[in-house]
């Protein structure tokens, strides 16, 4: 076998052993129990939520723990958040309003959450038959209500070895990473 031959085996393997040279975080829709939920509460509050500095990458894939081979993008990353937060929100007895507050009906005295995603981040490690997820995200919030205002901070990591562990398992580990940031965040803030 020649060096090309050789190579190109080494370069096909590593490509198997990386699944996906570009990985997408997705999200689930809120379902709509949930609107019916947040429909149903009478404490509305204007949700508002930003990227500080704006990015489609969260992080790389590794092969061989060292070798980067791949990025994982999330196409919105504040549509991901807003989601979570809408239904943690929900949960807690808010009815969440996601348009220009001059636009609905509640007027421009209702509360507000501005919510700031700091830092999010996506890695996998291939250590040969399994994968290692690591994901981490911290929030900055200021929940204001007649004229007062309270700030908080939400940090959340969370890691996961899996075989086979791709784009559905990535999804899930950035998730639980978020869900313990708000849990924190809606705490720190005493929602």
């Amino acid at each position: 076998m020649n060096i090309f031959n050789r190579l190109a085996f080494c370069a096909g393997f590593l490509v198997c052993l990386s699944g996906c040279l570009r990985t997408s975080l997705t999200s689930t829709a809120v379902a709509p129990k949930v609107f019916n939920l947040a429909a149903a509460n009478r404490n509305p509050l204007h949700l508002e939520v930003s990227l500080a500095e704006p990015t489609s990458s969260l992080g790389n894939q590794y092969v061989l723990i060292a070798i980067p081979f791949g990025r994982i993008d999330s196409d919105n990353v504040i549509v991901l958040v807003q989601r979570a937060l809408y239904t943690k929100l929900a949960l807690r007895g808010y009815t969440p309003l996601v348009s220009q507050p001059e636009s609905n009906a509640f007027g421009a005295n209702a509360q507000r959450l501005s919510v700031t995603i700091k830092d999010p981040q996506a890695s996998a490690f291939d250590l040969l038959v399994t994968r290692h997820l690591s994901c981490s995200l911290d929030l900055k919030a200021q929940f204001s209500k007649q004229g007062s205002y309270r700030l908080g901070n939400g940090e959340g990591s969370f890691e996961h070895f899996g075989a086979f562990a791709f784009q559905k398992e990535m999804s899930l580990c950035f998730t639980r990473a978020l869900d313990i940031a708000l849990d924190q965040l809606l705490n720190d803030l005493r929602m």
